[in-house]
C-alpha cells in the first residue's frame, strides 16, 4: 500500500468537504427536528396554562379579588398537577429526539466510513459516495450504534457497582475530615479508572465493527464478532490504532481548548470583551467546530481503515486481495457479500 500521508495528500480535502457537508446537513436536519418539538410542547402548555389565567383578570375576580383568584389558583395548580400527558409527551419527544440524533450520525459514520473505504478500495473519492452509501447503510449503521450501546452497559454497570461497593463501606464515624477526604478521594479514583479500563477494553473490541459492516458488506452481530475476533488475533496492532485515535483526540481537544483561552479576557473587561466574544463564540460553534470535528473523524475513520486494510484484513480474510496500492481498481474477492460498485 502507499503511505497513510500519500492518501491523505491526494484525498484529505475533498473527504474534508464531503464529510463537511454530510454533517451540515444533518445538524440542520436535528436542529429543525428539535426547533419544532420542543416549539409544539412550549406551546401548547403555555395555551393551556394562559387559559387558566383568565380568570384571574375576568371582573368579578377584580372586584372580589380574594375567592375568585385564589380559586383561579388552586385551578392554575391543578392544571400543572394534572398535565400528566404533557409531561408525558415532552418525555416522549425528549427520547424520539435521541433516537432521531443517534440515526442522524449513523448516517454520518456510514457516510464517512464508505468514503474512506472507497480510496483504499479503488484509490478514488466521490463526493455522491458519502451520501449514497451513507443512504444504503443507514439502517445497518444504526442497528449497530444500538447493538454497540447495549454491549457497553456492562461496562458502566460494573463500575457502578465498584463505586457502590467503594463508598458504601466508608464509614464517617472511623476518621477526621480530612482522612474521610482522602479515602473517598482515592476511592473516587478506583472506580474512575476501573470504569477507564473497562471502557478501553470495550473500544478495543468494537472500535473495527463499523468499518467492517460497510467494507465487507455483512451483518451487524458478524462485523462485531470480526472485530472482537481481530481483538484476539492481533491485539498489538488494534491497540496502537486505538492510541493514535486517542491522541487525535487529545490534539483536538487542544486545539479546541486553545480557542476558548479568548473568553479569560472578560477578567479585564466583561462589558466590551464581552460583546466582542459573542461574535467570537460564534465563530467558534457555527464554524471552528464543524470543522475540527470533520478533521477528527478525517484522521480518526483513514487512519483506522488504512490500518485495517494493511495489517488487519488479511487475519479474518486470508484469502482476500491486497489493498489498492497493489491494484488499484479492484474489488475485494472474500467470502462475504460484496458492496455494489457505484
Amino acid at each position: 500500500m502507499d503511505s497513510f500521508i500519500s492518501y491523505f495528500r491526494r484525498f484529505g480535502l475533498k473527504l474534508g468537504i464531503t464529510n463537511l457537508a454530510g454533517i451540515a446537513a444533518t445538524t440542520l436536519l436535528m436542529f429543525t427536528i428539535s426547533f419544532v418539538t420542543i416549539l409544539f410542547f412550549f406551546f401548547t402548555f403555555i395555551v393551556k396554562l394562559i387559559s387558566q389565567l383568565k380568570p384571574l383578570f375576568s371582573p368579578s375576580a377584580l372586584q372580589n379579588p380574594g375567592v375568585d383568584q385564589f380559586n383561579a389558583l388552586a385551578n392554575i395548580e391543578a392544571t400543572l398537577n394534572q398535565s400528566t400527558g404533557i409531561w408525558i409527551g415532552m418525555i416522549i419527544a425528549i427520547f424520539a429526539i435521541l433516537i432521531i440524533s443517534i440515526f442522524c450520525y449513523s448516517f454520518n459514520m456510514a457516510g464517512s466510513v464508505a468514503s474512506v473505504n472507497e480510496i483504499f478500495q479503488s484509490n478514488q473519492s466521490k463526493f455522491k459516495t458519502y451520501f449514497k452509501q451513507g443512504f444504503r447503510y443507514l439502517l445497518r449503521t444504526f442497528g449497530l450504534m444500538i447493538v454497540l450501546f447495549i454491549l457497553y452497559l456492562p461496562a458502566l454497570l460494573i463500575s457502578a457497582a465498584v463505586f457502590y461497593l467503594l463508598f458504601n463501606t466508608l464509614d464517617p464515624s472511623t476518621g477526621t475530615a480530612s482522612s474521610l477526604f482522602w479515602a473517598s478521594l482515592f476511592r473516587g479514583l478506583v472506580g474512575f479508572a476501573v470504569l477507564l479500563i473497562l471502557s478501553f477494553f470495550t473500544f478495543l473490541a468494537l472500535m473495527h465493527a463499523p468499518l467492517i459492516l460497510i467494507a465487507e458488506n455483512i451483518g451487524v452481530f458478524r462485523s462485531i464478532s470480526l472485530s472482537i475476533q481481530l481483538l484476539f488475533q492481533s491485539f498489538q496492532k488494534v491497540f496502537v490504532s486505538s492510541i493514535l485515535v486517542f491522541l487525535i483526540g487529545i490534539a483536538i481537544f487542544c486545539i479546541s481548548f486553545a480557542f476558548q483561552l479568548p473568553n479569560l479576557l472578560t477578567i479585564f473587561d466583561p462589558i466590551i470583551t464581552g460583546f466582542l466574544l459573542i461574535f467570537y463564540n460564534l465563530f467558534n460553534d457555527l464554524i471552528l467546530a464543524p470543522i475540527l470535528s470533520t478533521i477528527a473523524i478525517i484522521f480518526t475513520t483513514m487512519i483506522i481503515s488504512y490500518r485495517y486494510y494493511k495489517y488487519l484484513r488479511l487475519r479474518i480474510f486470508p484469502n482476500s486481495e491486497p489493498p489498492s496500492g497493489y491494484h488499484p481498481n479492484y474489488s475485494f474477492s472474500s467470502e462475504e457479500p460484496k458492496k455494489e460498485e457505484d
